[in-house]
């Protein structure tokens, strides 16, 4: 008989959660933009392909072609390999989204599961990209300073940290907020989530 009750309970609290997190999704999908403005999506690109140019120049400090294959890998993983792990399976997917990786992902994959947004397993892929192109330019400089100093490395480490705030933290926090998937989202940076 316990057992049984214990069942119920879990039974009824599962279908509750589900029902309010329905109702949560439900008020997320109304009340976020459907689709953002075309400044939005140059912005936050421009924003990105300076991020990903300025860590291209730190590292061309120490090796031309180091810094070529750092602008190869960043922007494939950015513009190809984020987009096919998070954005097909995003609410956006064929939409455009604030920066409009949903139009850029339609393009090239197939559509994916839309539960499997929310996971927080994505944020390894996130966090390993978005880490690549921040870290690689700042050891490279770290080593160019233990080397010899010269002003133009400082430059580039400003650069380099300028622009990933600007777009890892300052651009997104506007698009999180008008987001219809801010409620669930694992990498959401707005402080409204819901």
């Amino acid at each position: 008989m316990k057992s049984l009750l214990v069942h119920l309970y879990s039974t009824t609290n599962y279908y509750y959660i589900r029902f309010r997190l329905n109702e949560v999704i439900m008020e997320n999908y109304d009340s976020g933009l459907g689709r953002y403005p075309v400044s939005s999506v140059i912005v936050t690109n421009l924003a990105m392909l300076l991020w990903i140019g300025s860590g291209v120049f730190a590292i061309w400090l120490l090796r031309p072609l180091a810094g070529i294959i750092f602008g190869i890998v960043g922007l494939v993983g950015v513009y190809t390999y984020l987009r096919w792990v998070v954005c097909r399976h995003c609410w956006y997917y064929g939409k455009r989204c604030s920066s409009g990786w949903g139009i850029i992902s339609a393009a090239f994959f197939a559509k994916g599961d839309e539960s499997r947004f929310n996971q927080r397993s994505l944020l390894v892929h996130i966090f390993s990209v978005y880490g690549f192109l921040m870290l690689a330019p700042m050891v490279v400089l770290i080593y160019l300073f233990m080397d010899s100093y010269a002003p133009i490395q400082i430059y580039a480490l400003i650069a380099v940290f300028l622009f990933a705030f600007i777009s890892g933290f300052i651009l997104r926090i506007p698009g999180c907020t008008r987001c219809k998937q801010r409620a669930f989202c694992p990498g959401c940076a707005s402080p409204l989530k819901q």
